[in-house]
């Protein structure tokens, strides 16, 4: 079986071309792969529809706060007669409770701030690991 070497240096060549033609694809694939990959191109790259959904979710949350406030000043008269109204018929018929505080047991407030003080320090370490992973240059550096 003898080739001819023109027939050779041609499929050679036309190996080589596809050969490069999907390294080349390979490449772009990667770099597809990279960009979409980076969250802080995907920023920049949506920093308008980010601002504004920024600015809905605040105008939401404003709205919501100010809805509330004037709701809960406009029931705030008939809310303190009804709250006097229901003391008055407590002192009326149980007056030993009178004007004891409605706090929660003891023992529940500390196992409260013991659970709390757990949770912070269990969370303490992670989260300065996030916060300096990711803003490292506007956190002053610690002196070990």
């Amino acid at each position: 079986m003898s080739y001819d070497s023109g027939a050779l240096d041609q499929l050679a060549n036309e190996a080589n071309e596809a050969r490069s033609k999907l390294l080349h694809t390979v490449d772009e694939l990667e770099q597809r792969k990279r960009d979409l990959l980076d969250w802080r191109s995907q920023v920049r790259r949506h920093v308008p529809a980010l601002s504004i959904t920024g600015g809905l979710i605040l105008l939401a949350t404003g709205g919501a706060t100010i809805a509330t406030s004037m709701s809960r000043s406009r029931t705030a008269s008939r809310r303190r007669r009804h709250d006097r109204w229901m003391l008055a018929k407590t002192l009326w018929v149980h007056p030993e409770r009178g004007f004891r505080s409605s706090s929660r047991p003891f023992v529940l407030e500390v196992l409260r701030s013991l659970l709390l003080g757990a949770v912070t320090a269990t969370l303490a370490v992670p989260v300065r690991r996030a916060v300096t992973r990711f803003l490292p240059s506007r956190l002053p550096s610690r002196a070990s």
